[in-house]
């Protein structure tokens, strides 16, 4: 009798992050024992990681391809891919009109953040006085 051996099926999760942060890969490989390795691949020019979940940080925006390598301790193996949104990170910035006066003092705030991308954001105003 000749053994056959299960091969992983690999995949993985993960969000959509900002560049500059912080994201957390979900390795989700069914495999009917422990995986003996584990390979990741970003898609940008960070060094390989070892973890079974790791995380990782892209310094740039950009679209990349992620790629998950997993070998059993049969020696079975497969990968998984997947692309990944990282957008960019903005610095807002703003200008104040009038900023000060008598009261009521009315203030004109006006948004000067700028993108290089053509990315859709929300604003949010917070101004400490419990007015948005």
């Amino acid at each position: 009798m000749v053994p056959v051996y299960e091969n992983p099926i690999v995949d993985f999760s993960f969000s959509d992050v900002c560049a500059e942060s912080e994201i957390t890969f979900k390795d989700a490989t069914v495999l009917g024992e422990a995986a003996m390795e584990y390979v990741w691949h970003f898609g940008d020019s960070s060094a390989l990681s070892m973890n079974r979940n790791p995380v990782h940080v892209f310094d740039n925006h950009g679209v990349y391809t992620v790629e998950l390598y997993v070998e059993s301790f049969k020696g079975c193996s497969d990968r998984a891919t997947h692309e990944i949104n990282v957008f960019e990170k903005l610095d807002p910035k703003f200008e104040v009109l009038a900023d000060s006066g008598c009261s009521p003092l009315y203030v004109e705030f006006l948004d000067k953040t700028t993108a290089v991308t053509a990315i859709n954001w929300k604003r949010y105003w917070v101004f400490g006085d419990g007015a948005a």
